[in-house]
């Protein structure tokens, strides 16, 4: 046992250092989630519940667009990995163009769905405080693509700092306008979660100008525009980048459905089971992000490993990154557990959403572990450029099972909003299982190949 960790160290090491920038401004940007929560929970559950609500049903559309940019950081970690910068910065060009047609599409469907929050089985009162929330949430998507585009390209050639950099500032930023429009402070408005939605708004239009500039003043970064050309929108590469990015999209998406359908599932048993749920979400949500860091951090030593051709490399890499996501994940599970009663004091003091969130939080404990193993796994494979049969398999295991689980076990068993959270620990667990399974299987391959030959 200690012979084999001494062998994975160096790739622990060597993870954690692309890693670590990534898990800064992921954690940086949860913990504003985390303060706009908790602020806007000391107005009242309702407004903490409006804003779960309204933030769910964005999230849908807003993972979907940022997974299709993701999809562009293998094929550019590919191309870095081989040296070849000329056809990396044409991958950036023609992520570009898609990022900004899918963005485009993103928003007129969020701006559609936003009609239908009445059909949605919510209370009226949520309802009232959401609609609007939305609206701003979905203004926000346009600067916040433009963010994004910029974060996957970096994060493909191997810089992960100048992300971290722009996310700890606007942080920064953020935290500061939702004190100031949240409770109406210095002679600003008192808006609830109007004003935690405003200022979103606002640090996203920072960001994406904060990286517009960095890429115009940087030379390592504008060095990559000299390789810009009008004919440089090639068929092949946009081929290439939709056959990568698609399914990514589709299986980011189809997780989020499955935390958004399972948000509203639980506003149909009431509105404190609701808020309960946004606590519980919002814990899981800063360990999983931290877990976000390391996944990113996966694909691209992966890609990177691949595109210079050191097929071990690949396999530690990966399942060294799922060993430290197993740890992690597994010592704040024990942590949500042992403090269930605690934590949701910082949200909220009423005594029916502390008791549920309580409840919502053991739940949470268990599934944080099998969420750690099936993002990193997917990392994995998505640095293999093998996307295809993953979106499957999130498909079987996010919508099939999990849902059909959530709602058995809540509307059938008479579990109620901890039934929902006990899908989820199906769901994510058979995806984990299932996904580090299929890690193994294409490395080992690739391996085996270039051993006999």
């Amino acid at each position: 046992m200690f012979s084999l960790v001494k062998e994975y160290i160096p790739y622990y090491r060597r993870n954690l250092k692309v890693a670590v920038p990534v898990v800064i401004s992921q954690a940086g940007q949860v913990t504003v989630m985390l303060a706009a929560n908790i602020m806007v929970g000391w107005v009242n559950a309702m407004e903490l519940a409006a804003i779960s609500f309204a933030s769910a049903v964005y999230a849908i559309g807003m993972v979907f667009g940022m997974g299709f940019a993701i999809g562009v950081t293998p094929l550019i970690g590919i191309s870095y990995g081989e040296k070849d910068f000329r056809k990396a910065a044409s991958f950036f060009q023609n992520s570009l163009l898609l990022n900004f047609i899918c963005t485009v599409l993103c928003m007129a469907l969020m701006f559609f769905i936003g009609g239908f929050f009445d059909y949605m089985g919510q209370e009226e009162a949520v309802i009232k405080i959401a609609k609007p929330v939305y609206y701003i949430f979905v203004l926000s998507f346009f600067p916040q693509m433009i963010f994004f585009s910029g974060k996957q390209f970096a994060e493909g050639i191997g810089n992960t700092k100048i992300s971290m950099y722009i996310t700890i500032s606007c942080n920064v930023l953020n935290i500061v306008l939702n004190y100031l429009l949240i409770f109406g402070k210095f002679g600003c408005p008192a808006l609830g979660a109007y004003g935690a939605a405003i200022g979103t708004l606002i640090t996203r239009l920072v960001m994406a100008a904060g990286f517009i500039a960095i890429f115009l003043l940087y030379p390592s970064f504008r060095r990559y525009f000299l390789f810009f050309r009008k004919t440089g929108f090639l068929w092949k590469r946009i081929k290439e980048l939709i056959r990568v990015s698609t399914p990514v999209a589709i299986q980011i998406g189809l997780e989020m459905i499955t935390f958004s359908f399972c948000t509203i599932m639980t506003g149909w048993v009431d509105g404190n089971s609701l808020a309960a749920n946004q606590i519980a979400l919002s814990m899981a949500m800063l360990t999983f992000m931290i877990v976000t860091g390391v996944s990113s951090a996966t694909t691209i030593r992966v890609s990177h490993q691949l595109g210079a051709k050191n097929y071990i490399g690949v396999r530690k890499a990966g399942f060294a990154s799922m060993h430290l996501a197993l740890g992690f994940m597994t010592i704040t599970g024990v942590c949500f557990i042992v403090f269930r009663n605690h934590i949701p004091l910082l949200f909220n003091n009423e005594p029916d959403v502390v008791a549920i969130a309580a409840k919502l939080l053991i739940a949470a404990g268990i599934f944080q572990v099998f969420d750690g193993l099936q993002a990193v796994s997917m990392a994995a494979l998505r640095g293999l450029t093998d996307t295809a049969k993953p979106m499957f398999i999130a498909f079987v295991s996010y919508i099939i099972v999990c849902l059909s689980a959530g709602y058995t076990l809540a509307f059938v068993v008479g579990l109620d909003a901890l039934g929902i959270w006990m899908g989820y620990v199906v769901g994510l667990g058979m995806a984990a299982i299932w996904l580090a399974w299929r890690f193994h299987r294409k490395s080992k391959h690739l391996l085996d190949i270039f051993l006999n030959k």
